[in-house]
């Protein structure tokens, strides 16, 4: 049989119609279903590469996971059982009170340094006066038989005759200048800056101890090291305070080897033994106050509690007023007697 070939302009109507840029609809489906495999390749293609990324962060996750729990049991371990907020609450404050204890450390080079210039100059003006022994030696000598004569001519007795007291004297006229020019100044003024020299140097020695001290257990509640302090480094307290229902009352702690330092200090406007309202207290205690400033050191005193068993805000105002110059210790055990 012979075929003749299909022009387009020689089919049907109905055959063109179903036509569309020269393609048949079966073609136009397969061409389609191609496009939307292709598509669909890429679909997956994308959705293995998500897969693969996902199965790679997973792994990734399940080793930190595995790390963290590593680190939750050594942590575990560290804590004993303790709160993880109590423990990083408490990593907080250590942090802050190891920088605490480093400021202090520095304080305690600086003392240390001023307690060795200290030491320097206390050891010039006794090699001073080790050098001019003979001369002090007889200074003191005929300086205390001229006491002795006072005091025993008052009570009218004769013990040193006129005579050794006179020779006493022209000892001291003779002597006292040449121990002068050997030290440079009056005997009375290289007397009192030898003994200004030697309680500083106490002062400062216990000042460092106390500081140790607070070294050693940072974050007790005082910044500052003791005015006064023995050398095992513990506060020595200046004053008794107690807290009562209309105000306060200052006693001195006796401390005979303070008297000479004592001395030195503000403590004209201090009332001793009578009660004194808080703002009173304030102001009598204010130069004190700032004398350890200076020196950058602070007071210690006992305070004891006389108010009424109702009167605890009394109390805490009371000593409120107390810590505003003063760190205190309060006294449970006993009352102030």
């Amino acid at each position: 049989m012979l075929f003749r070939k299909a022009r387009v302009h020689e089919q049907t109507d109905s055959y063109r119609r179903g036509l569309v840029l020269g393609l048949t609809m079966a073609e136009i489906a397969i061409l389609i279903i191609f496009i939307l495999l292709l598509a669909l390749a890429a679909l997956l293609a994308r959705e293995r590469t998500k897969r693969e990324t996902a199965e790679r962060d997973l792994a990734a996750a399940r080793a930190q996971a595995e790390s963290l729990k590593d680190q939750v049991s050594v942590a575990n371990e560290i804590l004993g059982g303790q709160d993880i907020e109590v423990f990083i609450r408490e990593l907080v404050e250590a942090r802050s009170e190891a920088a605490k204890a480093a400021a202090l450390a520095e304080d305690v080079a600086q003392k240390d340094r001023k307690i060795r210039e200290w030491r320097r100059e206390l050891a010039e003006l006794r090699s001073q006066a080790d050098s001019n022994s003979e001369l002090l030696a007889r200074t003191l000598k005929a300086e205390e038989e001229v006491r002795q004569w006072r005091e025993a001519t008052s009570d009218g007795a004769e013990t040193n005759t006129p005579g050794s007291v006179s020779e006493a004297l022209d000892q001291l006229k003779v002597l006292e200048p040449l121990i002068e020019e050997s030290m440079g100044g009056d005997i009375a003024a290289v007397a009192e800056k030898i003994s200004e020299i030697q309680s500083e140097n106490t002062r400062l020695t216990g000042q460092v101890a106390n500081m140790r001290r607070l070294l050693k257990g940072a974050g007790k509640g005082t910044e500052k090291p003791a005015c006064w302090a023995n050398p095992e480094g513990k506060p020595e307290y200046i004053y008794d305070v107690a807290l009562t229902s209309r105000g306060l009352i200052v006693r001195e702690v006796d401390l005979p080897h303070r008297q000479e330092e004592k001395s030195r200090l503000p403590l004209d406007q201090v009332p001793l033994l009578s009660e004194i309202s808080s703002t009173r207290f304030i102001a009598a205690t204010r130069p004190l106050f700032e004398w350890s400033e200076a020196k950058d050191c602070r007071f210690f005193v006992r305070v004891y509690d006389e108010t009424g068993a109702t009167e605890k805000e009394v109390y805490r105002s009371h000593l409120r007023a107390v810590e505003g110059n003063f760190y205190k210790y309060e006294v449970l055990d006993r009352a102030f007697e």
